[in-house]
């Protein structure tokens, strides 16, 4: 008997406890390595290099991975082993989740997972999913920064004397990328680091399927095969015959994704797509419930404007394609708004006073 409380006591010791939670990340953060190296579809979609000129040399993305999977496992160490007071971690219960699937996958239909367990479970997969995303885009939209704005500041003498060839060449996507990469850095380190001291601790996860499916749709691969059927019929970089209609539309459109980006700074390191880390009152937030997604749409509305214009020589049938088109995913959304309230609601009261607060979801002072 006083053999089993030891046992008890080292197996719930602080130390134990942090090996377990480091083991268990480590196991989830290998798993995800390997996944996306060997997958096809992700070996090519992460094949590509990106130039640095202050490094003169060319980076893959799988060179990234390769060298933040060892800086991350590092990082995962101190803050395991430096904690004071270590809990179970989400990497332990996901393991014990994954444990009751494989061993008892009807007991486990039927009865469900234990909240906790559940909810960490979720949570890795999003982690999974979206981080080499946001990871693959910081390099990319990084790299087109660099060289745009390099190629800008060899052609200055052109603000004065051909401003509009200027824009069109490298000042808008300069500008588009900068917008990109601080959306993405905000989002990329709230899928990797959750930490109390940020107050971005994942709450609980989307437990609807409509839920993650109207979310997936909108990243890769699932979106590759989403425009096959609804179709793509926007660009970032609209171009109009008119001057000040060219100029005045892709400042629009960078003015849109400005407050697109304000969003995701609002948001802090609590961004993340399917999970509740608190509610954010600041920023956009205090005027529409939803400004990210109102922005970035209307920002795709706009990048269709030459193809209904294009299709009004055509006939109605190519505008209403183009309409249709948008409409879709413009509803998609829709539906991932609706599926968040209603998540965020179904957590605790403080989703529905900030309803209270801001009432707009849409468009301030009418929907």
């Amino acid at each position: 008997m006083a053999e089993a409380i030891t046992l008890n006591k080292m197996d719930y010791s602080p130390y134990a406890q942090r090996a377990k939670n480091f083991i268990s990340s480590i196991f989830f953060l290998s798993i995800a390595y390997i996944f996306y190296t060997k997958q096809r579809y992700y070996k090519n979609f992460f094949s590509d290099k990106y130039y640095f000129p202050f490094l003169n040399a060319s980076i893959s993305l799988f060179e990234v991975f390769k060298y933040l999977f060892f800086i991350y496992a590092i990082c995962l160490f101190l803050i395991y082993f430096l904690e004071k007071s270590p809990k179970t971690g989400k990497g332990v219960y996901a393991m014990i989740a994954l444990k009751k699937i494989f061993l008892s996958p009807i007991r486990t239909f039927k009865h469900g997972l234990p909240k906790e367990e559940k909810i960490s479970l979720l949570a890795i997969f999003v982690k999974i999913f979206f981080t080499p995303l946001m990871i693959s885009w910081f390099f990319s939209n990084s790299s087109k920064i660099i060289q745009e704005s390099g190629l800008l500041l060899q052609n200055k003498h052109l603000f004065l004397n051909n401003f509009i060839l200027l824009f069109q060449q490298h000042m808008f996507w300069m500008l588009f990328n900068l917008i990109l990469l601080i959306d993405v850095f905000f989002f990329g380190i709230g899928y990797l680091i959750e930490l109390p001291i940020l107050k971005n601790t994942i709450l609980s996860v989307e437990p609807s399927l409509l839920g993650w499916i109207v979310t997936l749709i909108c990243y890769p691969p699932f979106n590759f095969y989403a425009n096959k059927v609804i179709t793509w019929k926007s660009t970032d970089f609209p171009y109009f015959s008119n001057p000040y209609l060219f100029l005045t539309i892709n400042i629009m459109i960078l003015a849109l994704m400005g407050v697109y980006s304000w969003a995701s700074i609002s948001l802090g390191f609590k961004a993340s797509n399917l999970t509740h880390r608190g509610i954010v009152t600041k920023g956009p937030y205090k005027f529409i419930r939803h400004p990210a997604y109102v922005c970035k749409n209307l920002a795709w509305w706009l990048g269709g404007l030459p193809l209904m214009i294009y299709g009004a020589k055509e006939g109605i049938i190519s505008i209403l394609l183009v309409v249709l088109s948008l409409s879709a995913w413009s509803f998609i959304y829709f539906l991932r708004a609706t599926t968040e309230e209603r998540h965020l609601k179904s957590v605790n009261s403080e989703y529905e006073k900030y309803m209270e607060k801001v009432p707009y979801r849409f468009v301030p002072f009418v929907a």
